[in-house]
């Protein structure tokens, strides 16, 4: 027990020699430790000893080579990642990704727009495509297609390759074919005289299939002519936006 004491004197007194000193924010735990080692080797020895410690047991802070002393380190520059370095570049090029149709005018679902054509050559467009006032009706309707006059017996033709899928007489567009075509693609041919073609038939762009006419009882006032509409699935099409 004399010796444990003994050591704890010994020890309080070397932590009491740094802090007088102003050295005990310097010395580490094992400077104070060595303090205590050598005081009381020199109490056992009777001799007089430095109670500091040996200059190894403390470590000096060790500043990076081209650091600044005499300011605080700092913070390392963060570096953006891949994706963000891209964004930066392209912000400092002053470039951007344009906008992109994915489905172009000319084309449906991946498929190019069939080469179409007009029904009639040097038809006049006694009713246009879109809201239109009916000179029969006497009121503004939505028209879906285009009115083309032309003199009595006019060869009506297909507007490209295709498969005649209707041949039928409607009650107001009177005798009406309807062809099919690639890319989603179908074409109407209303107030016909007659028609040369039936379903099922594959026609080709230029064929006659059938004559223009009158027989398009909401269209009276147009005279002879061909009632001519463009579908793209379920939406009319303006002719005049396909047709070069």
């Amino acid at each position: 027990m004399l010796m444990i004491a003994r050591d704890y004197i010994l020890f309080r007194k070397a932590v009491a020699i740094a802090v007088a000193g102003g050295e005990y924010d310097e010395l580490r735990a094992d400077g104070l430790h060595e303090c205590f080692r050598r005081r009381r080797r020199a109490a056992v020895m009777g001799g007089d000893e430095d109670l500091r410690p040996e200059p190894s047991a403390v470590e000096e802070p060790t500043t990076p080579a081209g650091a600044d002393q005499g300011s605080a380190p700092s913070a390392a520059t963060p570096q953006p990642v891949p994706s963000q370095a891209g964004a930066a570049a392209g912000a400092e090029t002053g470039t951007r990704s344009e906008p992109r149709d994915d489905v172009p005018t000319r084309e449906v679902a991946g498929e190019t727009t069939p080469a179409l054509a007009w029904p009639v050559t040097n038809g006049r467009t006694a009713m246009g495509f879109g809201w239109q006032y009916s000179e029969t009706m006497g009121d503004w309707r939505w028209h879906p297609g285009v009115d083309l006059a032309v003199p009595e017996g006019t060869d009506v033709l297909a507007a490209a390759d295709g498969r005649v899928v209707g041949v039928e007489r409607d009650a107001e567009r009177g005798l009406t074919v309807t062809i099919e075509h690639d890319g989603g693609y179908r074409t109407v041919y209303a107030s016909l005289a007659e028609a040369s073609v039936e379903a099922g038939q594959q026609v080709r762009r230029g064929q006659a299939i059938g004559k223009a006419g009158s027989s398009a009882r909401v269209e009276s006032a147009a005279g002879v002519h061909v009632h001519f509409e463009i579908w793209r699935g379920d939406e009319a099409v303006d002719p005049n936006t396909v047709i070069g």
